[in-house]
């Protein structure tokens, strides 16, 4: 009969090795071995509380943080750039202007400005009609743009222009390039040498305006 008879010797030896503890008579390395039976149980004790932690908290919600917990804290900013980076309503020519997109052309002062409500996006010099000359001076009033067209001429009595923008915006008054103009944008001889009543941007301008101005934008101009 094949009897296995390793249970009843690790038991035996067992005993011994307790006997031993007894009486003192545990050699070093014993006492070693033990050591290291004690700390492997004791890893494999810590590493099971471990695990059971980890299995048990997936099950429980987290305790909500809250603001008075927090201890992060904001960045202090100056005033100065507070007030710097405000919109300042009611100032300058956009400030009191609350109907989205608006565009103004001064013809005293040969300017344009572009508002996106109270603020102000673009601005540029201008040409507008040559007032001298009967009936080229530019109207002044409040409309708004009707059409918007790329890479037309502009014809009338004694002249065909090539555009590459055309934004009307009264009748056969509008707004576009003029690459035919000589003279600085925004210079007083404007009176004399001006458009036939449009108003003229610098060909950059007129482009960014193109792109950033939809149909039914409002138009004033002043004098």
């Amino acid at each position: 009969m094949n009897t296995d008879r390793r249970p009843i010797q690790q038991k035996a030896s067992k005993l011994a090795f307790l006997r031993r503890l007894r009486t003192g008579k545990a050699t070093k390395p014993l006492l070693a071995a033990l050591a290291v039976v004690m700390l492997l149980g004791g890893a494999v004790l810590l590493g099971g509380h471990a695990i059971s932690n980890a299995y048990h908290e997936v099950d429980v919600i987290p305790p909500i943080k809250t603001a008075a917990a927090s201890t992060q804290t904001t960045p202090k900013v100056s005033q100065a750039v507070l007030r710097a980076a405000t919109p300042k309503a009611g100032t300058g020519i956009c400030g009191t202007n609350y109907s989205g997109k608006k565009v103004t052309v001064s013809i005293s002062q040969q300017h344009f400005w572009a508002c996106d409500g109270t603020n102000q996006v673009y601005d540029t010099a201008v040409t507008t009609g040559a007032y001298t000359i009967s009936g080229d001076a530019t109207p002044t009033g409040t409309w708004h743009i009707y059409n918007k067209v790329t890479d037309t001429h502009l014809t009338g009595p004694g002249y065909d222009d090539f555009v590459q923008y055309w934004m009307p915006f009264y009748s056969d008054y509008g707004f576009h390039d003029a690459s035919w103009q000589t003279f600085p944008f925004g210079s007083s001889q404007y009176a004399t040498d001006g458009s036939h009543g449009c108003v003229h941007l610098p060909t950059p301008a007129m482009a960014w305006f193109y792109n950033w101005a939809a149909v039914g934008t409002t138009v004033s101009i002043v004098s």
